[in-house]
């Protein structure tokens, strides 16, 4: 069982006596410094998982997929530049009109 040991609005001590550990309870504005921090380590997994599927799987098989990626595969498949080079120089003026567009918000 579980025991507050000392109550605040955005922290709480608690005591727990099975295992005797005395452990914190976030609540407020932690609890969304970690949803933040969960949201971005997903983006970045997912970014990973798509970089390395362009590397072991389209590229090396010249199958060219959609969009932004699709076209520096392209041209990596006919001119032989890399295409990672390619989907910066590509996205870069995207990013700066959305930016200016709609802000800070749709770069991040």
């Amino acid at each position: 069982m579980i025991s507050p040991i000392l109550k605040n609005k955005d922290l709480q001590l608690c005591y727990s006596n099975s295992s005797d550990i005395i452990f914190y309870k976030t609540h407020g504005l932690h609890k969304g410094i970690i949803k933040e921090i969960k949201r971005y380590l997903f983006m970045v997994l997912g970014y990973l998982s798509y970089a390395s599927s362009l590397g072991v799987f389209l590229i090396p098989n010249s199958i060219v997929g959609g969009g932004v990626s699709g076209v520096a595969s392209l041209i990596y498949l006919v001119i032989g530049l890399p295409a990672g080079i390619f989907i910066v120089l590509i996205n870069a003026p995207i990013l700066v009109f959305g930016f200016r567009l709609m802000g800070c918000k749709f770069i991040l």
